[in-house]
């Protein structure tokens, strides 16, 4: 019976009303809803009590006494929150009414309401959080406002060669501002300069020019962060000019964040030889030892070939920013050796491809040598028909199909008949279940296909031959001509292949 703009309640979202309401939330916005009358109109007694002047009037209205008399325009969530919240029967809710209007009407104000609206922007809640956060209990909290307020200056600081260059509040995206405030807050918050906190304001790692109190923090980071940005600018002031433009790859999201987190790298490995002291020493004497360390940086990014462009910008995700942060230190460690940031070297040589061939060669060996080991003991056990008693019906059916279609397109083409054995079009990803299927398992795979490593593992034949599966998902990664065999997985497939292909069968 409700009008058809009401939309479904969702627990979960009711759930997270409630729980905002007993943590001390509160709505100041109207629930908006319609009375129906039945035409009949409402009644209303007016105070005595007026103000002059004024339209308002103040009395009692009196509801229609029963059920379905009022629908909830918009607010149903927020109303339905406060059921079984500790503030139920406490807490009042301001509500705007309207009367008898039409379903038609009824409609219009919901879409109105829910087409015109507008979710406050990531960017915006970030810059609020800047001033709610400053001196909040929570030292955390105060270290996020700080990442926050720092963002926020390097846009709007005359002084700053980021200023005009983020997006803050709800300020326009374009080629030329099209750093977010919440990017430079994320590396940031991966960089060593500021305190890290836990639960109760535990301190877990001192940051490098943290004074204790964000104020103090502020007043020294800033002038040294905007000090590093104004230098690399300076040094490649074409590329810094580009944006987002022409496959820019300095003021852009990845490209500011990686170069945030390579300031942070050089300062980490200077504070740790006791080279420089943030807290203690001048800004401009410790800078000039940094300096050392950006030119590299500044020549790699006034170097950057259309191939170099092509292979950073063509990554996404989570990914990608890493990347773009490991290319800005390589570049550095190329020209200056004792720059060797934790796990650099590691990430390269995952990247390099240097193990693709090596582990194709071995995946394509071990698949042939599984499903020979897989055919030959099921024909010995089974005799003609082990294809039907050995495999699951869904793969056999599924393989059968598949080699049918092969000899159709063949007649159809060729106008000749091929014998295309169904084994062929078995793939690797089903090999685990023909092993484990039925008896074949504890009759014929179970001493064969447990590796040495895993023959104590709990979890049963399911867990012991989880190997294959994770062979057959290298197999699918490599098909992708940009994945880098990482040293990891070359070690798992090498070490698989050392033993299966050297097993006695």
């Amino acid at each position: 019976m409700m009008p058809t703009y009401q939309r479904i309640i969702k627990k979960k979202r009711l759930q997270d009303v409630r729980n905002f309401i007993n943590n001390g939330g509160y709505f100041p916005n109207s629930i908006i809803i319609c009375i129906d009358t039945n035409g009949k109109g409402l009644a209303f007694d007016q105070s005595a009590t007026k103000v002059e002047g004024t339209i308002s009037k103040i009395g009692i209205l009196h509801i229609p006494k029963r059920y379905r008399s009022a629908y909830i325009i918009d607010g149903q969530h927020r109303l339905y929150g406060y059921s079984d919240s500790d503030y139920a029967s406490t807490n009042s809710i301001p509500v705007v009414a309207f009367v008898d209007l039409e379903r038609t009407e009824q409609i219009k104000i919901f879409m109105d309401i829910n087409e015109n609206q507008k979710a406050v922007p990531k960017s915006l809640r970030v810059t609020l959080n800047a001033d709610m956060l400053w001196d909040s209990e929570d030292l955390s909290e105060q270290r996020q406002a700080l990442r926050s307020k720092i963002a926020q200056m390097l846009g709007e600081e005359s002084t700053s060669p980021l200023h005009s260059r983020v997006v803050i509040g709800e300020s326009e995206i374009t080629p030329d501002r099209c750093i977010t405030v919440e990017a430079i807050q994320s590396a940031l918050k991966k960089c060593n300069f500021f305190d890290a906190y836990g639960k109760k304001n535990t301190l877990q790692k001192s940051g490098t020019f943290d004074c204790g109190n964000n104020q103090d923090t502020c007043d020294l980071f800033y002038p040294f962060i905007e000090k590093c940005l104004l230098y690399i600018r300076d040094k490649s002031l074409s590329e810094w000019d580009k944006g987002d433009r022409d496959n820019g790859m300095l003021t852009m999201n990845r490209g500011i964040q990686a170069v945030i987190r390579v300031i942070n790298d050089i300062v980490n490995m200077l504070v740790e030889k006791g080279i420089i002291s943030p807290k203690t020493q001048d800004i401009n004497d410790m800078f000039s030892l940094i300096e050392y360390y950006l030119k590299p940086l500044t020549e790699y990014l006034n170097a950057l070939t259309p191939e170099h462009r092509k292979n950073l910008r063509g990554y996404f995700g989570g990914g990608a920013d890493t990347r773009f942060w490991r290319a800005y230190q390589k570049a550095i460690a190329d020209s200056r050796p004792d720059f060797n940031p934790e796990g650099l070297n590691e990430y390269w040589q995952n990247e390099s491809k240097e193990y693709n061939d090596d582990t194709r060669t071995m995946l394509k060996e071990l698949e042939s040598r599984i499903k020979m080991v897989i055919s030959s003991k099921l024909e010995d056990y089974y005799g003609e028909s082990w294809l039907i008693k050995g495999l699951p019906k869904s793969i056999y059916t599924k393989a059968k199909n598949e080699a049918d279609e092969a000899i159709y397109e063949s007649v159809a083409n060729n106008g000749d008949e091929i014998d295309i054995p169904i084994w062929d079009y078995v793939p690797l990803s089903d090999c685990k279940q023909i092993i484990i299927n039925g008896k074949n398992w504890s009759m014929l795979f179970e001493d064969i296909f447990v590796r040495p490593e895993e023959e104590k593992i709990s979890g049963g034949k399911e867990a012991k031959t989880e190997w294959v599966i994770r062979l057959n998902t290298i197999t699918n990664k490599l098909q992708n001509d940009k994945y880098s065999v990482p040293v990891d997985e070359y070690s798992f497939v090498k070490n698989v292949y050392d033993w299966f292909m050297g097993i006695l069968i």
